[in-house]
């Protein structure tokens, strides 16, 4: 009886330790239940438009405190439908509130206040169930590069004062080192000026889109032109004969539309344009004659309404209007002039959901549709978007360029070994495929898609050049899903034997370059360098995007 009773107590008393354990420990740790952490979209104070932030520092964040099935960060739509109209920064009450009806345990919540070079960083984790005090973390710095390194120390201090997990400091990201003097810039071929205000010089009463004259020149001897502006987001651009008069048209495509225009006296005349298209995001445009009936086709290139599959279409002048011979289909097409050969139109089908991965091929006219002729080969790593066949290495061997997935662009080889890769980054595009989600809780990541490269004798010396473009990201590439570029330029390399090297750019503009061609754009006889120029995104809602094309002559005469 008493050896009963002395099992009982010692039973009871390691129950009690048990329980008083839990208690300590926390129902988290007891029964090993994930914590669930909210974060509610930072307020951004700043005279210009920072938005594109707000998703960065989302990223960032949830990046670095997700930790397997031990911390799950709940998708930022989840949390911005909780909010219910409020904005950060947000008090206790409210954070209790709304960690409640997400059901989550903790809600991180803050605000970035920009002031000239000024940048303040004021950011709090509060527990839901009010049993641990408010985390605050406050940071005052000079200048954007700062904004990074600061975040990620308070996601460190939150994982270990907080969330209990022990991480090691990542490394502050290099800083980008002050963009050198234009050692390449072109000595006499294009203008040693920059981007001309919004077009409101030497305009007429009545013109619809006007040139501006750059950096004080006359109109006769003008080195670059500039149209006034247009109220879309350019996505494509591109030269050709649409109507078979035997002189260029201008095709410029935005997300859901597809522009005609003629440059005739000065003047910028639209001539045909497609309804809006809001199941479809063009991605591009490419102006050839393929099917040799005298009227160049208008390949656009794009994706479904969700970003998540292929649908191309292809446009052609009937005499009155454009009509579509070709819709939904599942290539994105690419026109390329490779040397001692008629124009060809290249063709990519991608694997699965994977935009950087399927099969190249040459296309051709067949039975009311464009099918592969041939296979070129196989696509590992780049997307059509960003790629061009031709006579790179001026030894009559037609070789791939193209930009991986990294936009470091690449000289590649027939059966497809990697001759050459940059280092440096180029292109910078803001058009994106949307890949599938990694796991139930994950969100949905951005692919950008690269930007057009060119192969082609832009100078006359009878050697052939890489054309490209390069946008300069604001926040160096850091953000990772989201981007915003603040300067572009068009840049021209020549391979020198070992690789290509730079040869002379443009000076930078004002926003960031989303397409360009060479043509004879105004019809004189004399092929100019034509790019379109986003000047403002429109991102923001009840905000109106801005677009330009910038005329570059290339005659030294």
């Amino acid at each position: 009886m008493k050896i009963s009773r002395y099992f009982k107590n010692r039973c009871f008393l390691f129950l009690s330790v048990i329980f008083l354990s839990m208690t300590i420990i926390g129902p988290k740790t007891a029964i090993a239940e994930p914590y669930k952490v909210a974060i509610i979209p930072f307020k951004i104070n700043a005279e210009k438009d920072f938005t594109f932030l707000k998703d960065g520092i989302f990223d960032m964040l949830a990046s670095r405190l997700s930790w397997g099935k031990k911390v799950i960060v709940i998708s930022r739509e989840e949390a911005e439908r909780a909010l219910d109209g409020r904005e950060s920064p947000i008090d206790e009450g409210a954070v209790r509130d709304i960690g409640a009806r997400l059901g989550v345990d903790f809600v991180l919540y803050g605000s970035l206040t920009i002031i000239g070079n000024s940048v303040s960083l004021d950011v709090k984790m509060g527990d839901v169930s009010g049993k641990q005090p408010v985390h605050a973390f406050f940071s005052q710095s000079q200048g954007m590069d700062e904004i990074i390194p600061k975040i990620n120390l308070f996601a460190t201090e939150i994982n270990e004062k907080v969330l209990g997990r022990r991480v090691a400091l990542k490394p502050e990201p290099k800083q980008p080192q002050p963009e050198q003097p234009d050692l390449y810039a072109h000595p006499e071929k294009l203008v040693e000026g920059g981007f001309v205000g919004d077009g409101t010089q030497d305009q007429r009463t009545g013109s619809e889109l006007l040139f501006a004259a750059g950096d004080g020149a006359r109109l006769l001897s003008m080195k670059f032109r500039k149209t006034r502006n247009f109220k879309h987001y350019i996505t494509g651009m591109a030269l050709g004969d649409v109507d078979g008069d035997g002189n260029q048209e201008t095709v410029i495509t935005t997300h859901r539309a597809v522009f005609v225009y003629r440059s005739k006296n000065n003047r910028f005349l639209k001539i045909a344009e497609t309804a809006d298209e809001r199941y479809r995001n063009n991605i591009g445009v490419d102006v050839a004659d393929i099917n040799g009936n005298g009227y160049a086709e208008i390949f656009v290139s794009g994706l479904n309404s969700h970003r998540k599959g292929v649908s191309s279409m292809v446009l052609e002048w009937n005499g009155d209007h454009l009509k579509k011979i070709v819709d939904n289909s599942p290539w994105y097409y690419r026109v390329a002039e490779p040397s001692g050969r008629d124009i060809v139109l290249l063709g990519q089908r991608q694997k699965q959901r994977d935009p950087f991965r399927g099969e190249l091929c040459e296309m051709m006219w067949a039975k009311g549709t464009y099918v592969p002729e041939k296979k070129i080969l196989y696509l590992k790593q780049n997307n059509l978007m960003g790629l061009t066949v031709g006579d790179v290495m001026n030894d009559d061997r037609h070789m791939v360029v193209a930009y991986n997935q990294g936009d470091h662009l690449q000289v590649i080889d027939p059966p497809g070994k990697v001759e050459w890769k940059d280092n440096e980054y180029l292109g910078g595009s803001m058009l994106y495929f949307l890949l599938p989600k990694a796991g139930h809780e994950e969100m949905e990541q951005r692919q950008y898609l690269p930007m057009r490269v060119r192969i082609q004798d832009i100078d006359g010396d009878g050697k052939k050049e890489v054309i490209a473009a390069k946008n300069h990201e604001m926040a160096g590439r850091h953000l990772g899903r989201f981007r915003k570029f603040k300067t572009g330029r068009i840049m021209v390399l020549s391979w020198d034997g070992i690789g290509l090297a730079r040869m002379w750019t443009t000076r930078k503009v004002s926003g960031h370059i989303s397409d360009f061609s060479i043509g004879d754009f105004d019809n004189d006889g004399i092929d100019e360098l034509v790019a379109s120029v986003v000047v403002k995104e429109g991102a923001m809602v009840m905000t109106t995007p801005k677009s330009t094309i910038i005329v570059y002559e290339l005659n030294t005469k």
